[in-house]
């Protein structure tokens, strides 16, 4: 390292003193490609090398070393950055090694650096471009649930990041207001947003599903929000785990109204099913974009003027059947009668047994309210 800083040396009474380097900074780029610290070896100790400079000159601070030599530094580690990231596949391992050996290389930084700031808020940048301001929501941002999975395998990498920037009372000074802590700050939003929605249980049947199968790197997110910022919301391993089985319960329910349909409304009943069917094949298609509320330890679709359960002859015929009991909020169990279209139902209830309770069948046939 002793000889690059010594040609760096060099390179800054260059562009101090000679105007023609100082006024055309690009011409230098070419002979910088060349060295040859910066073409062996691999990337990843080219850019622990350029970090340990950095550190040098004080993060390449700008009263230390020339800013156009700081900056022509600074864009050669964010193209080696983003060449070896690409090289991993973009996996959130290599996420993690990269930050992990600027911030280890750099553990301070300063207010009017060009090197460890700037190259992180590059990086970080291309992580999150999931992240989607909506001036709606409370806290501003969201990421999509199409995204969601590959933001949270991110975790490991927040972690590092908002540490060093957070964490250390003197990088939190330095980076105050800096475009990197507005960045992060925007993310810490949107995994905020997420708490919210889990903990307000109101949430898309798609970015539940992916924050059940995430849930580890999902905690890890919540927990550093926490930490690092106001407000909120606890969402607990355990929660978790309870919606993670409320789920798979719903899709196995949602399931057996389909058989159900399919299978046992066609047994002598007077009952207009196939606006309901319809809407089954409707929740069916559209299930990634359906929003849903977790009530009563249950998982319960939001979908307008609907309310059917499983047993749809009983809902309609038996109005004191015991899998109808729970209705959802504004469309209680009686108003689904009409809705559902039985013609008959005063002379037949008393003829028909709920299949939910004919043994056997609970487990299969239980309540799914739509």
């Amino acid at each position: 390292m002793g000889r690059v800083i010594a040609a760096l040396y060099e390179l800054d009474f260059l562009f101090n003193n000679v105007p023609c380097f100082a006024t055309n900074p690009q011409s230098m780029v070419f002979e910088l490609n060349r060295c040859t610290f910066m073409t062996a070896g691999d990337r990843k100790d080219t850019i622990e090398l350029l970090a340990l400079v950095a550190a040098h000159y004080n993060d390449l601070a700008a009263d230390k070393l020339s800013p156009v030599l700081g900056s022509l530094l600074q864009q050669k580690a964010s193209t080696l950055i983003a060449d070896y990231f690409s090289s991993g596949g973009s996996s959130p391992t290599y996420a993690k090694t990269i930050v992990h050996t600027i911030t280890k290389a750099v553990p301070k930084t300063s207010g009017n650096s060009l090197f460890s700031p700037v190259v992180l808020h590059a990086f970080v940048s291309s992580v999150a471009q999931a992240v989607t301001r909506d001036n709606t929501l409370r806290y501003g941002y969201y990421v999509d649930s199409a995204d969601l999975s590959k933001f949270l395998s991110f975790s490991d990498m927040f972690q590092v990041v908002l540490g060093w920037s957070f964490a250390s009372p003197h990088n939190r000074k330095a980076l105050q207001d800096s475009p990197l802590h507005q960045l992060l700050r925007t993310c810490l939003a949107a995994i905020q947003q997420l708490a919210a929605d889990l903990s307000d249980q109101s949430i898309r049947l798609a970015t539940l599903h992916v924050v059940v199968s995430k849930s580890t790197q999902a905690l890890a997110l919540f927990d550093l929000a926490r930490k690092y910022s106001d407000d909120t919301a606890s969402v607990s391993a355990a929660h978790l785990a309870a919606i993670r089985a409320e789920l798979a319960k719903f899709d196995q329910d949602l399931k057996a109204v389909q058989c159900f349909m399919t299978t046992f409304c066609n047994c002598g009943v007077p009952t207009k099913v196939d606006d309901l069917q319809s809407r089954i094949e409707e929740l069916t298609r559209d299930y990634d974009t359906l929003e849903v509320r977790l009530n009563c330890g249950s998982i319960v679709v939001c979908v307008l003027c609907v309310c059917m359960c499983v047993c749809v002859r009983v809902c309609v015929c038996v109005p004191s059947c015991s899998c109808c009991e729970h209705a959802i909020a504004g469309h209680p169990r009686d108003a689904c009668h009409g809705a559902l279209g039985c013609t008959d139902a005063p002379n037949r209830r008393q003829a028909w047994r709920c299949p939910g309770t004919v043994p056997g069948h609970s487990a299969a046939l239980r309540a799914a309210q739509v």
